[in-house]
């Protein structure tokens, strides 16, 4: 292996943060790094450490752990695609990206609400994602069930992750008028006076955030910035 290399070690913890991914997101995480990407691949199917399935033209793939029993739920593949999607654009367009630390779903068994992952930022902020397919979104008694438990169960994974502060984001795969309209609803189920700071702005959810995807995968800034619906911009930092 070269000294401009990358260690299989670090590529597979990476893939062990992911659910289903495109070797895309790979080759982003590691920029310069495709012909080994593509050799790290081929070698974990035949370990069989990773499984891969063809969706659409590209192969998909997801680490041997989420295929029980070696058994591929294909209903699970777009929303874990789109988890990872996530993970990758706020990661790789982070600022300070080496100072991270990312934690996959299963470090969040222990508790009532498992986040498709977790990232720890240099001033101890921990960011959660709750990715919303439109079909969850729509069972709005999933969507406040999750509202109405992260704010019991927090402080309890702040402690076990070293945290000063947690938020969770949701990303839905529905319109923006819709997410709006749900934030609406939310009054008498948040806490205004638990609001948290983010550089001089206030989010009257917290320790929600929410957005739709289309406007997570669209818009861009130097940074990347988290949108909440009335359109302020509030940096993870």
């Amino acid at each position: 292996m070269t000294r401009h290399s990358i260690a299989r070690k670090k590529v597979k913890d990476v893939i062990q943060c992911f659910h289903w991914f495109y070797k895309r997101d790979l080759v982003r995480w590691f920029p310069e790094h495709e012909r080994r990407i593509d050799s790290v691949l081929r070698e974990f199917l035949v370990e069989k450490s990773v499984r891969a399935i063809r969706w659409g033209l590209p192969k998909v793939y997801a680490a041997a752990r989420l295929t029980k029993h070696g058994k591929i739920n294909k209903v699970l593949i777009p929303h874990g695609l789109a988890s990872t999607y996530c993970l990758v654009r706020i990661v790789t367009e982070h600022h300070e990206r080496e100072s991270l630390k990312i934690f996959p779903e299963k470090e969040f068994n222990e508790f009532k609400r498992r986040p498709e992952w977790g990232i720890l930022s240099p001033v101890r902020t921990l960011l959660l994602l709750e990715f919303c397919t439109r079909n969850n979104f729509k069972r709005k008694w999933n969507m406040d069930g999750k509202v109405k438990t992260y704010p019991k169960i927090l402080p309890d994974i702040c402690r076990k992750f070293g945290a000063k502060e947690a938020v969770v984001l949701f990303i839905c795969d529905v319109t923006r008028d819709e997410v709006v309209n749900y934030v609406g609803s939310l009054n008498g189920i948040s806490a205004p006076s638990a609001s948290l700071r983010y550089q001089g702005g206030y989010s009257p959810l917290a320790p929600f955030l929410f957005t739709d995807y289309g406007t997570f995968k669209t818009k861009t800034h130097e940074k990347i910035y988290i949108w909440a619906v009335d359109s302020t911009e509030n940096e993870f930092v």
